[in-house]
């Protein structure tokens, strides 16, 4: 079922996106050995820090510069049941793209980004809900960023969503998270440090 909300989720970034960005995953070597993160960087683009357990995944969304993941599955003869999930993306939406696609004459910025994420979030989920309704726009690592939590259900399962944006001179990016509210307590943290550890190159 979890999945199916990976392959909705999926279809959401592409409403969002005009973009046809692919990239070349690169580890970089951790300073640190004793850290739980490592280091993934895209085409000398970006990085962000994830779990060490994560592994690379092709599926999450065709668009993302990064996708990592780990998931814990049991299968039997009539289902799949995940157990634990965690996933992450990063995407790209250079703004001369997007100048292109809205006309000279809209504007766009972080928080209408955010309300565009959540519209598109409420269409694929049932009860979707901000955490933060306006989020507060902060400077992260030295360019524009905004936090924002997303609850709700896709069919039985409850899912949580944290998304970080941030604007630099020529684009917007976006870290996604998501996984099982049932695991929340176990993620949290991590995804925090995920969507709050993005670097341009």
């Amino acid at each position: 079922m979890f999945n199916q909300v990976i392959v909705v989720f999926s279809l959401v970034l592409l409403l969002l996106s005009s973009c046809d960005s692919q990239s070349q995953l690169v580890d970089n070597t951790e300073i640190n050995i004793e850290s739980k993160y490592r280091t993934v960087t895209a085409d000398e683009i970006c990085s962000i820090e994830i779990p060490k357990y994560f592994w690379e995944m092709s599926d999450l969304n065709s668009e993302a510069l990064i996708q990592y993941g780990y998931n814990d599955t049991i299968v039997d003869s009539t289902s799949i049941i995940e157990q634990d999930a965690i996933y992450v993306t990063t995407s790209v939406f250079y703004k001369m793209d997007l100048q292109k696609m809205l006309g000279d004459s809209v504007s766009f910025d972080l928080l209408e980004f955010n309300n565009d994420f959540i519209e598109n979030l409420k269409l694929a989920l049932d009860d979707a809900r901000a955490e933060y309704e306006t989020p507060n726009i902060n400077e992260q690592n030295g360019v524009k960023s905004l936090h924002n939590e997303i609850y709700g259900s896709y069919g039985n399962d409850l899912v949580y969503y944290q998304i970080g944006l941030f604007e630099t001179e020529i684009a917007y990016y976006q870290v996604l998270t998501w996984c099982l509210q049932d695991h929340l307590a176990k993620h949290k943290d991590e995804m925090v440090k995920m969507t709050t550890s993005f670097k341009e190159i």
